[in-house]
Formats: structure tokens, sequence, C-alpha cells
């Protein structure tokens, strides 16, 4: 059996995996506001990244996915990115926001 992984930001914003679930919840409780990365209103789309703190998923010693982008809203509403790094979702988020800016023009 697998033992869980959890992961919490550093004060780098690096996510550290720790195993001791109680270290984890604590982290959550005091870091409320931390979550959301970015957040961008394009008429009726909402593009949110977020660093997802419920990931707990280690596949072979890499954390997948700890960084996602939602769409919400729209035709385009459901897509969904995830991403291993801040940098890469923050990215990501803007490489989404530019599509969908496009869609919205030739709307």
């Amino acid at each position: 059996m697998t033992i869980p992984s959890f992961y919490i930001l550093n004060k780098d914003n690096m996510p550290v995996n720790v195993e001791d679930f109680n270290i984890w919840k604590e982290w959550k409780e005091a870091n409320k506001f931390k979550y959301s990365i970015s957040e961008t209103f394009l008429g009726q789309y909402r593009v949110l990244t977020v660093y997802d703190i419920f990931s707990q998923a280690e596949e072979e010693g890499v954390n997948s996915g700890l960084y996602e982008t939602y769409v919400l809203g729209g035709f385009s509403g459901g897509l969904q990115e995830t991403y291993t790094s801040e940098e890469d979702a923050v990215l990501g988020h803007e490489e989404i926001v530019d599509r969908l800016e496009n869609l919205v023009m030739l709307n």
C-alpha cells in the first residue's frame, strides 16, 4: 500500500512533499488565500489558475498536476490544463487567455 503524499508551498512558493497529514492540514488552514495564482475575465469566460491543494498523487517521485488552469463559461468551458510548476502554470494561463482573446475577437 502506498502512503499518500501531500504538498505544501514553501516560502519560495515551491511545492514540498510532506507525508504527515496534520502538517498539510495546518498549512492549508493557515494559507487559505494562497491558492489562486491568476484570474482573468474575458466576456463570458473566466480563466482561473490555482495551486491545487487537493493534489496528492505522486508518480515515480514526480509531482504531477499540482497547478491547474480552468476555463469556466462559454463553449470552451470545461477546458483544463495541469502543470508541475508555478512558472509553467503562469505561462499556461497566459497562453489560454491569448487563445480565448482570439476567439472573443472572432465572435
